[in-house]
């Protein structure tokens, strides 16, 4: 008997291609019959052999075929800067999604086969461009690399016309919607992204490749590319969901670790290239890129899951449960991780290990912070004080690795993710800002405001999505004034003579151009300057722009991107006879 999830999708076109199409298709003449061999694999060995076997080829072969020809991949790019682009997309962009399968990309790039495409090749140049450094003296006049995203728009156009979607159009699609969504377009990589995963199911990879395989013949590395495209997929899905503040899209869950047959790129070295600010004492290290693609799959079902629960009206009895459980779960991933990809001491390291890795570090104890953010604002002060002080924790970790990772890399080279996870540290240190008991803590707290804030200005450079995050800091910060204000209004009888001495909003963002990462343990609070007058008005020179009437700035610098919508959302739904009041009261509401 066929199984209903995989088989009554499958079928049989009348050109004898396979189709995929549901029972209530008029395309559908009727479901495949499992046949004996579908389901049953052969033995893996051959395959992990054949895998293997690639690496070799692909070093002596495929690359050096490259490097004869004059333009790379029939683009207008010259081979060698061409090369240089992805050398830098295969170092510092490709192991946080592993959108492409680096073998068969490279085969067919050589070969001129159906793995490689003009247009997959301009998403990737455009996407890497974004972090090249300006005086770069081979990329003069590439910009940001708006020239390459206008020659895959163009280019999207004749792959749109195909009679079906190709996996380098999938992947183009990828990376271009995230890149846009980089840049404060968000709009357009949102639908990008959603054109990816409509493409995904007209081929079939929203089903079980291991059960396809046979029944397509596809060879071990088609096989080992399509199940990455799906993992790849559902990662930047989730990446895309927590910073759109919107519930995931894909929710068939990722191949498991043991599913993914390719792991002999962890044992590659990985070093770092092509940047001018690096020490060239770098001390190359295993690259660790599969085991550390595995272990963001497996945290992005947390992911899902809490994203599902915060985007649903949440039932009030069951919502601390749903929560405390997602945490526990949070805690056994971490358990389970690797102890080479885990980053526990930072300050004691005398070098950050890869983006990749750092970046996960950052996204779990990013999503612990989301996980109690609802309970900040409980009128039970035990509870909220527990979660706050957990909450601190991991924001203070956050700082610490992130210090690790800019003494060691220039911030142009930080990603999305990395950015989001600053912010939401940031925004517990603005709660921390206006509720810690003791002077020590709330200067503790704006000095890593003030990192965090400087760190998210520059990355706006050339990661223009991320002027949303400084937005939302600035209206947060702008609350606690306009709060602070009404409460000495109601105290003004009452209160001394001498001005109360407190940290100022003003004075962490215009501290903030000289804030450089510190040890959280013993923070240095010379850049935080305390003055008489405790309550500023805000300047028009300040970091963030002018402000309206109600604390808005005019520009929307985001283009509409939300980092901070969902983590807050969840709790907008629960009823107000429950003892957590929403973030509305406290002005933590979306923007």
């Amino acid at each position: 008997m066929a199984t209903p999830s995989l088989w009554f999708q499958v079928g049989v076109g009348d050109d004898g291609t396979i189709i995929y199409n549901g029972p209530t298709s008029r395309f559908h003449a009727g479901s495949l019959d499992e046949g004996p061999g579908i389901l049953q694999g052969d033995e893996t060995s051959p395959q992990v052999d054949a895998l293997m076997s690639q690496y070799t080829i692909m070093d002596s072969v495929w690359m050096p075929l490259i490097s004869t020809k004059q333009y790379l991949g029939g683009t207008s790019v010259p081979t060698e800067a061409g090369l240089a682009l992805l050398d830098i997309y295969w170092t510092w962009l490709h192991p946080l999604h592993n959108c492409v399968y680096r073998p068969a990309l490279i085969m067919d790039l050589a070969l001129g086969g159906p793995n490689c495409s003009k247009f997959l090749l301009m998403c990737i140049f455009g996407l890497v461009a974004r972090h090249l450094p300006e005086e770069h003296p081979g990329f003069s006049g590439v910009g940001k690399g708006e020239i390459y995203i206008s020659e895959a728009k163009q280019l999207l156009l004749d792959e749109m016309a195909a009679a079906k979607p190709s996996i380098p159009t999938i992947q183009g699609l990828l990376i271009l919607g995230g890149r846009q969504c980089a840049m404060g377009k968000s709009s357009e990589g949102w639908l990008y992204t959603g054109m990816a995963l409509r493409m995904m199911t007209d081929i079939g990879l929203h089903l079980d490749t291991t059960k396809l395989a046979q029944l397509e013949r596809w060879t071990p590395s088609e096989t080992e590319m399509r199940k990455r495209l799906y993992n790849s997929a559902y990662i930047w899905d989730k990446t895309l969901s927590l910073a759109l503040g919107r519930p995931p899209s894909l929710i068939r869950r990722p191949y498991e670790a043991h599913e993914i047959l390719d792991k002999f790129d962890d044992d590659r070295p990985w070093a770092p290239i092509l940047t001018f600010q690096i020490p060239e004492v770098y001390l190359p290290c295993p690259s660790m890129n599969t085991s550390t693609f595995c272990a963001f799959c497996r945290i992005h079902e947390i992911t899902a899951d809490m994203m599902l629960l915060f985007s649903n009206l949440p039932i009030p009895e069951r919502f601390s449960t749903q929560i405390n459980d997602l945490d526990k779960r949070l805690q056994s991933w971490y358990n389970d991780l690797p102890q080479i990809l885990k980053i526990t001491e930072p300050e004691n390291l005398n070098q950050s290990p890869p983006p990749h890795v750092v970046s996960i570090n950052l996204l779990y104890h990013a999503l612990r912070i989301l996980l109690r953010r609802p309970y900040l604002s409980s009128s039970d002060s035990h509870q909220r004080d527990q979660h706050m002080n957990d909450c601190i924790t991991y924001s203070v970790q956050i700082n610490a690795i992130h210090g690790l990772y800019a003494r060691t890399f220039p911030d142009r080279l930080m990603t999305y993710q990395v950015s989001y996870c600053i912010f939401i540290a940031a925004s517990i240190e603005v709660q921390e800002l206006q509720t810690a008991p003791t002077s020590e803590r709330r200067n503790a707290a704006a000095k890593r405001l003030t990192v965090a804030v400087k760190v998210l200005q520059d990355e706006a450079a050339h990661t223009p999505g991320v002027g949303r995050s400084l937005d939302t800091i600035r209206r947060l910060l702008r609350a606690d004034q306009h709060k602070a204000l009404r409460k000495d209004s109601t105290n003004e009888h009452t209160i001394s003579s001498t001005p109360t001495r407190r940290t100022q909003p003003a004075q962490i963002l215009s501290s903030a151009g000289n804030a450089q990462p510190v040890s959280p343990e013993a923070p240095d609070l010379t850049s935080v300057r305390e003055v008489a007058d405790p309550y500023p008005m805000f300047a028009s020179t300040n970091l963030f722009g002018d402000f309206d009437d109600v604390g808005s700035a005019w520009t929307d610098t985001g283009a509409g991107f939300h980092p901070e919508v969902i983590s807050w959302s969840g709790t907008d739904n629960l009823h107000r006879s429950s003892n957590m009041s929403t973030f509305g009261d406290q002005a933590w509401g979306s923007f």
